[in-house]
């Protein structure tokens, strides 16, 4: 049953009203008096007393047409429905008028009620009594003193909702300004994500919004809503997003995070049945909290991510498959997940880096939660591979065994690492000492040194895979740890090198 169909059941008068209204709209043929007092269970003079109000409450171009001996009949043009009347009667009630109070929050007392609608106070406990029969499985009720709507906001809200497209009621209750700004927007979001709203839907979506603004103006606030894919999708996300910082432009106000998961879950009913494609950067940007998440780790990565494909192609899916609740295991878990382990270890500053980045953006962000492992770890992946391409590392080669080996080495570094490496190189050990280590990133020996100031990797005596996993970690470290001494080959200094690379 609808909230109007309850609305009538509470108001006797009214709903006799909309009975004889509705009668001679469908029999569309003469009406007795007697018949329409038989039909309302109410005397004759009732009745006539009812066609003479009805008379005087029709709109331009209706009129009832009577005939002795024959009755009533109403006449009316043929392209406008009774509904609009009906409509009017149902807000024109005193129990409208009261729940409107309600949501507004504008009496705090029955007494004032009585004193405005020239009504009983035991009239009003009556017609409280008996609507909180109806309401109370919707989730809400009437309380008297002080009179207010109770029940949880949400069920608040949606009741509202019905109640308000129902009676078609919503520029009655909210200010034209604010219809006018969240209407505009509606339609400029429906051009951009092509979801090519209805008529109906654009209302629907319309009031609801507005009831939503209301209410929070109000401070009457949603409770925890937790977000789920099924409820968020990036057009939804962008929609809300772009909604609130239009709010903040032009009314200077905001709605609270959980007001707009709240908003994310009604406009996705609306959302569902239509297929949104991937983000791009124009929509991406407008998700809260991403600036903040592009800057921090493009100052990780040393480079502007804001205009890199990659980059916003890996968020996009990322944020698109935020809460899925059995991660699928790919390449990263493969054979007892050692890549996965791999990455932590070697990359460990860069990682706790990055992890700590999603963190804070999980705590701005009103809709995604992103930080996962898998997540970190694919950012962790992208970061590295954009430092080699973007960084030229300078390593300061120290060689005692000759031209000819010092030429095999380059060569051979070069081509594993396929990057630009500037190599600059000393033969002398004094010279090493004294060398200007501010202007170099890292050391690699073919022999044995002392402590220096900035790290030293140990090739002895030919270069070994672990040394080159080694290099390969320095060429991406964006910040090393001055004092550092790695010697790969000798077990002795091995706890050295872990110690490093867990800093």
């Amino acid at each position: 049953m609808g909230v109007t169909k309850v609305l009538l059941q509470i108001e006797k008068k009214t709903n006799q009203m909309v009975q004889l209204l509705t009668a001679l709209d469908e029999t569309m043929t003469w009406y007795s008096i007697k018949k329409i007092a038989i039909d309302l269970n109410v005397t004759v003079s009732t009745a006539r007393r009812y066609v003479e109000e009805l008379q005087s409450s029709l709109p331009i171009g209706w009129e009832i047409a009577q005939q002795a001996y024959k009755g009533i009949m109403l006449i009316k043009p043929a392209d406008q429905s009774i509904q609009a009347i009906i409509q009017s009667w149902i807000t024109e009630t005193l129990m409208f008028q009261m729940l409107e109070l309600g949501f507004r929050e504008q009496a705090s007392n029955l007494q004032t009620i009585a004193q405005q609608s020239y009504t009983s106070i035991p009239s009003l406990y009556r017609m409280i009594r008996k609507a909180n029969e109806f309401f109370e499985k919707d989730g809400i009720t009437i309380s008297k003193s002080p009179f207010k709507i109770q029940g949880k906001e949400e069920d608040i809200r949606t009741f509202f909702f019905h109640l308000f497209r129902e009676t078609e009621a919503m520029t009655k209750v909210f200010p034209q300004d604010l219809l006018a700004i969240i209407q505009e927007h509606v339609a400029q979001l429906e051009n951009i994500t092509q979801f090519h709203f209805s008529f109906t839907e654009k209302k629907k979506i319309t009031l609801f919004i507005a009831i939503c603004i209301y209410r929070s103006k109000k401070k009457k606030h949603i409770t925890t809503i937790t977000p789920t894919q099924e409820d968020v999708d990036h057009s939804v996300a962008f929609m809300i997003f772009s909604f609130n910082r239009k709010l903040k432009d032009l009314l200077g106000m905001s709605l609270p995070v959980e007001e707009q998961r709240f908003l994310s879950q009604v406009f996705h009913q609306y959302t569902s049945r239509r297929v949104s494609g991937m983000l791009d950067y124009s929509m991406i940007e407008t998700v809260e909290g991403f600036h903040f998440l592009a800057d921090r780790l493009g100052q990780i990565a040393g480079t502007n991510l804001k205009n890199n494909n990659t980059f916003i192609d890996l968020m996009n899916r990322q944020l698109r498959f935020f809460s899925e609740k059995n991660q699928q295991k790919d390449y990263l878990y493969y054979d007892d997940e050692k890549l996965f382990l791999e990455v932590q270890t070697r990359f460990r500053s860069l990682y706790q880096q990055v992890s700590l980045s999603y963190q804070l953006f999980d705590r701005q962000s009103a809709m995604y939660q992103i930080e996962s492992e898998k997540n970190v770890v694919e950012m962790v992946l992208f970061l590295v591979s954009i430092q080699n391409n973007l960084e030229v590392k300078k390593v300061l080669l120290f060689i005692n065994k000759g031209p000819i080996w010092v030429h095999f080495l380059i060569d051979l570094l070069r081509a594993k690492f396929h990057r630009g490496m500037e190599i600059q190189i000393v033969d002398y050990i004094d010279d090493l000492y004294t060398y200007d280590m501010r202007a170099v990133d890292f050391v690699i020996s073919d022999t044995e040194v002392g402590k220096l100031a900035k790290p030293v990797i140990v090739i002895a005596p030919l270069p070994s895979i672990r040394d080159f996993n080694t290099i390969e970690e320095m060429l991406v470290k964006t910040r090393t740890k001055e004092g550092y001494h790695i010697d790969i080959n000798q077990d002795a200094k091995r706890t050295i090198q872990n110690n490093y690379m867990k800093n």
